[in-house]
Formats: C-alpha cells, structure tokens, sequence
C-alpha cells in the first residue's frame, strides 16, 4: 500500500467536525505523502473539518497526486 493510500485510509477515520493539526517541523515529508494532505487540506471543509499544517511545505502539491 503507497503511503498516500494509507494517509487517506487514515483520514477517512477522522470524524466530521474535527480539529487536526499536521506537525510535521523539522522532518522530512515525502511528495506522495505532501499530495496526501493537500488533498484532506483541499476536502476538509466539506467535511467541517479544520485543518492546520505545520511544518509541511505544501506548495506544488496537488490533491490526488502528480
């Protein structure tokens, strides 16, 4: 399983209404991985999910990959 599947399995476990903060500061983040949490980042307000990004460069990263 590609570590963007996993995340996304990972966050369709997260309830709708949630606060999540991603903390990745000071480690390295792979693209497919990047992809990954742009796309909950892209999806989560449909879900009334609010999202905050640490430490994750998500510029050029697209929801659903490449």
């Amino acid at each position: 399983m590609s570590a963007e599947a996993a995340f996304g399995l990972a966050f369709a476990k997260v309830p709708d209404g949630a606060r999540l903060t991603f903390d990745a500061h000071g480690e390295p983040v792979d693209q497919d991985v990047r992809e990954a949490i742009a796309g909950f980042v892209e999806d989560a307000p449909n879900r009334r999910i609010t999202v905050s990004v640490v430490g994750v460069d998500l510029t050029g990263a697209s929801a659903g990959g490449h």
